[in-house]
């Protein structure tokens, strides 16, 4: 993913948006949904499910194919804000987020 610098976003959503840099991936752009994920150490993946919606929860699901992985590669995945591992997961994982509210995640590779 180093070599991937033009993919990667800062949009804060209230100035301008640049391109650029390694810090996170701006994954989903879809009005009030966002996926935001960075890499970490060992190849695991910290991501962030956003709903900016005030009102309703929303269905958000990442593929691992948006940070260049394989279709069919399988991920532990653990809530951050629970501590609980939520499982193995092939392809990619999806979660019901409250009204503006996060889910955060680590993703590591299964063996």
């Amino acid at each position: 993913m180093a070599s991937d610098r033009t993919g990667v976003i800062d949009d804060d959503k209230v100035g301008s948006v640049t391109a650029g840099g390694d810090f996170c991936l701006d994954l989903v752009q879809d009005a009030d949904k966002e996926v935001w994920a960075g890499p970490l150490a060992d190849k695991k993946w910290a991501v962030a499910l956003l709903n900016r919606d005030p009102l309703a929860n929303a269905t958000i699901t990442v593929a691992w194919t948006m940070f260049n992985s394989t279709a069919d590669a399988t991920y532990g995945v653990k809530d951050v804000w629970l501590g609980t591992d939520i499982g193995e997961h092939k392809g990619f994982f999806t979660a019901s987020v409250a009204p503006q509210a996060v889910t955060y995640i680590i993703l590591t590779p299964s063996a």
